[in-house]
């Protein structure tokens, strides 16, 4: 069986836990904090970060796009999981951009007060405003994307709302639309029982 690695709290486990529900991929979860166990993080990924997954072949996956395309490949589902065209994966390139700056952005805050580097947050949220700009242009023209893109869009704005950086109501419009959507056509992502347990 297949296993993934990782925590709820973080966004790109929530996207990939989202996308192995979708795919109908058999697997389990084990709790990993790469931060509470970083020499087991670091001996599975070189990186040390999660999502992880260690295949039931014995294969190990690292970052969130690279799963879900070696699996959408494996279950058949690359047409609809993947990017199929240059604005679909510049939209997932964005909203990925936004969503490692908010993740970083969140480490930050969590910094004793006068040790966060203001300019390192303007830079950050400077990246994610213009990246949601972006995003929220782009949704009203009411063009599809590919589920892995969605997946992205709607936990970027669920990420935002947890942390309270942004509110995506009135100014965001388009992309607070989408989502509603998006958790439409996606009704598992309402109750988490996606995330089995983490």
């Amino acid at each position: 069986m297949n296993t993934l690695f990782g925590t709820r709290g973080s966004p790109y486990v929530r996207i990939l836990s989202a996308a192995l529900a979708a795919m109908g991929a058999d697997y389990e979860t084990n709790e990993l904090k790469p931060w509470d166990n970083p020499d087991y993080a670091y001996s599975l990924s070189p990186l040390g970060k999660i999502p992880v997954l260690v295949c039931d072949n014995g294969d190990t996956l690292i970052d969130t796009i690279h799963i879900v395309g070696r699996l959408s490949e494996r279950y058949g589902m690359k047409e609809t999981f993947l990017p199929n065209c240059q604005d679909d994966e510049i939209m997932l390139i964005v909203a990925s951009g936004a969503l490692e700056s908010l993740v970083l952005m969140s480490w930050e805050f969590k910094r004793d007060e006068d040790k966060i580097d203001e300019s390192t947050v303007r830079r950050y949220t400077r990246r994610v405003e213009n990246s949601l700009d972006y995003i929220n242009r782009h949704m009203t023209k009411g063009k599809s994307y590919s589920r892995l893109t969605e997946f992205f869009i709607y936990f970027l704005s669920e990420f935002l709302a947890e942390k309270n950086f942004v509110t995506l109501n009135g100014e965001y419009e388009g992309i607070s639309l989408a989502c509603r959507k998006i958790g439409e056509r996606n009704e598992f992502l309402g109750d988490e029982k996606y995330l089995k347990g983490l």
